[in-house]
Protein backbone atom coordinates (compact mmCIF):
# COMPACT_ATOMS: atom_id res chain seq x y z
CA UNK A 1 0.00 0.00 0.00
CA UNK A 2 1.35 3.83 -0.66
CA UNK A 3 1.72 5.59 2.59
CA UNK A 4 -0.90 7.43 3.92
CA UNK A 5 0.62 10.71 2.01
CA UNK A 6 -0.60 9.56 -0.95
CA UNK A 7 -4.41 9.06 0.43
CA UNK A 8 -6.45 12.01 0.92
CA UNK A 9 -9.57 11.72 2.44
CA UNK A 10 -11.41 11.57 -0.97
CA UNK A 11 -9.57 8.43 -1.33
CA UNK A 12 -7.57 10.31 -4.35
CA UNK A 13 -3.69 8.76 -4.57
CA UNK A 14 -1.42 11.22 -6.52
CA UNK A 15 0.36 10.44 -9.53
CA UNK A 16 1.74 7.43 -10.00
CA UNK A 17 1.13 6.27 -7.17
CA UNK A 18 -2.49 5.56 -8.20
CA UNK A 19 -1.24 2.89 -10.97
CA UNK A 20 0.64 1.41 -8.70
CA UNK A 21 -1.98 0.99 -6.24
CA UNK A 22 -5.07 -0.08 -8.54
CA UNK A 23 -2.32 -2.61 -10.04
CA UNK A 24 -1.90 -3.83 -6.17
CA UNK A 25 -5.77 -3.43 -5.43
CA UNK A 26 -7.37 -5.40 -8.42
CA UNK A 27 -4.04 -7.91 -8.90
CA UNK A 28 -3.58 -9.53 -5.64
CA UNK A 29 -5.35 -12.77 -4.79
CA UNK A 30 -5.92 -12.06 -1.45
CA UNK A 31 -9.52 -10.89 -0.70
CA UNK A 32 -8.75 -6.60 -0.14
CA UNK A 33 -11.71 -4.09 0.41
CA UNK A 34 -11.50 -0.50 1.98
CA UNK A 35 -13.25 0.90 4.65
CA UNK A 36 -13.97 4.76 5.32
CA UNK A 37 -13.90 5.69 9.21
CA UNK A 38 -15.65 8.66 10.75
CA UNK A 39 -16.26 9.40 14.38
CA UNK A 40 -18.67 12.27 14.18
CA UNK A 41 -19.52 11.74 17.95
CA UNK A 42 -18.38 9.45 20.59
CA UNK A 43 -18.70 6.10 18.35
CA UNK A 44 -17.46 5.38 15.12
CA UNK A 45 -18.98 4.83 11.56
CA UNK A 46 -17.53 2.35 9.41
CA UNK A 47 -18.74 2.48 5.42
CA UNK A 48 -17.09 0.09 2.87
CA UNK A 49 -15.58 1.88 -0.03
CA UNK A 50 -14.58 -1.09 -2.33
CA UNK A 51 -13.20 -4.59 -2.68
CA UNK A 52 -11.07 -6.53 -5.38
CA UNK A 53 -12.11 -9.19 -7.68
CA UNK A 54 -10.89 -11.62 -5.30
CA UNK A 55 -12.98 -10.52 -2.33
CA UNK A 56 -16.38 -10.32 -4.57
CA UNK A 57 -15.34 -14.19 -5.97
CA UNK A 58 -14.67 -15.54 -2.32
CA UNK A 59 -17.82 -13.35 -0.58
CA UNK A 60 -20.56 -13.17 -3.25
CA UNK A 61 -20.73 -9.48 -2.73
CA UNK A 62 -19.87 -7.31 -5.62
CA UNK A 63 -18.12 -3.77 -5.43
CA UNK A 64 -21.93 -2.50 -6.03
CA UNK A 65 -23.51 -4.17 -3.15
CA UNK A 66 -20.97 -3.12 -0.66
CA UNK A 67 -19.73 0.38 -1.23
CA UNK A 68 -21.59 2.99 0.91
CA UNK A 69 -22.86 -0.18 3.13
CA UNK A 70 -22.01 -0.14 6.89
CA UNK A 71 -20.92 -3.64 8.79
CA UNK A 72 -24.71 -3.88 9.86
CA UNK A 73 -26.15 -2.81 6.62
CA UNK A 74 -24.24 -5.36 4.95
CA UNK A 75 -24.13 -8.26 7.46
CA UNK A 76 -26.85 -7.71 10.01
CA UNK A 77 -26.94 -6.55 12.91
CA UNK A 78 -25.38 -9.88 14.75
CA UNK A 79 -22.64 -10.65 12.36
CA UNK A 80 -22.21 -6.85 11.42
CA UNK A 81 -21.92 -5.44 15.21
CA UNK A 82 -18.84 -7.90 15.41
CA UNK A 83 -17.11 -7.34 12.46
CA UNK A 84 -16.95 -3.35 13.42
CA UNK A 85 -15.86 -4.43 17.18
CA UNK A 86 -12.58 -5.17 14.99
CA UNK A 87 -13.01 -2.46 12.71
CA UNK A 88 -12.65 -0.19 16.13
CA UNK A 89 -10.16 -2.81 17.78
CA UNK A 90 -7.75 -1.49 14.67
CA UNK A 91 -8.88 2.44 14.75
CA UNK A 92 -8.32 2.48 18.67
CA UNK A 93 -5.10 0.40 18.79
CA UNK A 94 -3.42 2.98 15.49
CA UNK A 95 -1.85 -0.70 14.68
CA UNK A 96 -2.28 -3.43 12.29
CA UNK A 97 -4.11 -6.18 14.07
CA UNK A 98 -4.42 -9.94 12.64
CA UNK A 99 -7.47 -12.74 13.86
CA UNK A 100 -9.84 -15.40 12.52
CA UNK A 101 -13.46 -15.05 11.83
CA UNK A 102 -16.27 -17.22 10.74
CA UNK A 103 -18.74 -15.12 8.43
CA UNK A 104 -21.99 -15.90 6.47
CA UNK A 105 -21.52 -14.34 3.21
CA UNK A 106 -23.47 -14.71 -0.04
CA UNK A 107 -20.53 -16.95 -1.32
CA UNK A 108 -20.89 -18.68 1.75
CA UNK A 109 -20.43 -19.68 5.32
CA UNK A 110 -16.32 -19.78 5.51
CA UNK A 111 -13.47 -19.00 8.22
CA UNK A 112 -11.11 -16.28 7.93
CA UNK A 113 -8.08 -15.15 8.44
CA UNK A 114 -8.17 -11.12 8.35
CA UNK A 115 -5.65 -8.69 8.78
CA UNK A 116 -6.53 -4.76 9.50
CA UNK A 117 -4.13 -1.97 8.51
CA UNK A 118 -5.37 1.58 9.69
CA UNK A 119 -4.32 4.60 7.21
CA UNK A 120 -4.02 8.09 8.95
CA UNK A 121 -4.52 11.30 7.50
CA UNK A 122 -3.64 14.73 9.76
CA UNK A 123 -3.02 12.24 13.07
CA UNK A 124 -6.40 10.52 12.37
CA UNK A 125 -7.81 7.21 11.03
CA UNK A 126 -9.78 7.97 8.21
CA UNK A 127 -9.71 4.70 6.49
CA UNK A 128 -8.74 1.03 6.73
CA UNK A 129 -7.57 -1.57 4.93
CA UNK A 130 -8.49 -5.22 5.42
CA UNK A 131 -6.73 -8.20 3.83
CA UNK A 132 -8.31 -11.54 4.20
CA UNK A 133 -7.99 -15.21 2.86
CA UNK A 134 -10.55 -18.06 3.24
CA UNK A 135 -8.86 -20.48 5.65
CA UNK A 136 -11.87 -22.81 6.08
CA UNK A 137 -14.61 -23.23 3.33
Amino acid sequence: MPNDSHIGRDGAIAGESRNVYEAIFGEMNDAVFLIDVEQPDDDYTFTYRRNNASHQEQSGLSEDELRGQTPQELLGDEQGTVVAESYQECVEKEETIEYEEKLELPGGTSDWQTKLTPITDSGQVTQIVGVARVVFR
